[in-house]
């Protein structure tokens, strides 16, 4: 940790994405292009919104954190910037700034991230699972488009009672993770061809299969858990046919959901939330108490490498904000590549440093 310093800062600047250019956040209801470090932004297009809570939003942060007004996050592809708030995708063409409602996720439902796979034929399909609370597990469905069929279409479905939400698509080679959460038989990984022929869980039915990304590193995939329940580790897993393994390398001081691709490595973080809900809804609406599995109240920046071996690189207090009201203690990252030994942050929900873009250098 002690190699790793605080290079820049910015608040009010949200990350969302990194391409050859630069890096590509959302600011103040729009949408912009800044460098490294987080000077000289060009502007590329305002990012409408409806309603006295959005344009508030735009203005208030404790709006933003009630409301979850701002762009939660986005990716570039094919010069497309493909972003996602609440229910709504929205398309932006990064050479001409121009902007349009790409799709609205039925029912109301959200994505956590999107996943990009690259089929043999050239196309670059953007795919999500849907995001939502769902304790009576209704059907759940993965939604895709590709850059040939520019419309949104049903790639998968998820029978009733089998899954709660999914938290990411991730394809690896021939492979598709398909991670879903979050309670009993319904936190697992699942596996899918790029086609989508079939859906099949690999592990399930433990909270050390629940998580909300997988990455692959010189041929070994890494893994962390994200439950509120008991603790959190890092895990190696390996495949063998229809079969699954998942061997514990390291403990985590709290859930994992977010993490971001570096040069030849992973970073993730933890996150600080708080534990099931009682059922009395001013109390756990007003939340502060840290969940069974959460070890610590710091969230944390983290590093895992090829070899398996991981490293803290930045921490920082959940702030004093009840937890389901204004969201969890974390940080996030943009998606793309990020410069090599650079990490590219942003704070929620942490002392000194919620809605603030931060640049980490080794």
């Amino acid at each position: 940790m002690a190699d790793w310093k605080l290079s820049a800062k910015r608040n009010g600047l949200r990350p969302l994405a990194v391409d050859s250019k630069g890096l590509l956040c959302h600011a103040n209801g729009a949408l912009w292009r800044v460098g490294y470090d987080l000077q000289h932004p060009s502007f590329i297009c305002n990012l409408p919104v409806e309603g006295l809570v959005g344009r508030l939003g735009n203005r208030l942060r404790i709006i933003d954190r009630i409301f979850r007004v701002a762009p939660s996050f986005a990716i570039v592809v094919e010069g497309d910037l493909f972003i996602s708030r609440r229910s709504e995708i929205w398309r932006c063409n990064l050479a001409t700034g121009q902007l349009s409602l790409d799709f609205v996720i039925p029912d109301g439902r959200r994505a956590l991230e999107f996943g990009r796979i690259e089929q043999p034929n050239g196309e670059t399909q953007l795919v999500f699972g849907e995001y939502f609370s769902n304790p009576s597990r209704q059907p759940v469905r993965i939604w895709g488009r590709s850059s040939r069929n520019p419309h949104w279409t049903l790639r998968g479905e998820f029978a009733k009672g089998e899954i709660e939400h999914v938290h990411a698509v991730t394809a690896v080679g021939e492979r598709v993770f398909v991670l879903c959460g979050d309670f009993e038989h319904a936190a697992g990984i699942w596996v899918s061809d790029r086609g989508f022929s079939s859906i099949t869980p690999l592990l399930r039915g433990n909270q050390a299969y629940r998580a909300a990304w997988i990455t692959e590193l010189d041929g070994r995939f890494f893994y962390a858990t994200d439950t509120q329940l008991q603790s959190n580790h890092i895990y190696e897993l390996s495949v063998d046919g229809g079969n699954g393994k998942a061997q514990k390398l390291a403990a985590i001081e709290g859930s994992s959901i977010y993490s971001g691709q570096g040069h030849g490595n992973r970073y993730f973080s933890t996150t600080v939330e708080c534990g099931m809900p009682t059922g009395n809804f001013l109390r756990d609406i007003f939340e502060t108490r840290r969940g069974p599995g959460i070890l610590s109240s710091q969230a944390k920046i983290m590093r895992i490498d090829a070899n398996g071996v991981c490293e803290e690189i930045f921490s920082a207090e959940k702030d004093a904000l009840p937890f389901r009201l204004a969201q969890f203690g974390t940080f996030t990252f943009p998606t793309g590549e990020m410069p090599f030994d650079t990490v590219i942050a942003y704070g929620t929900a942490v002392r000194g440093f919620d809605d603030a873009c931060l640049v980490i250098k080794k």
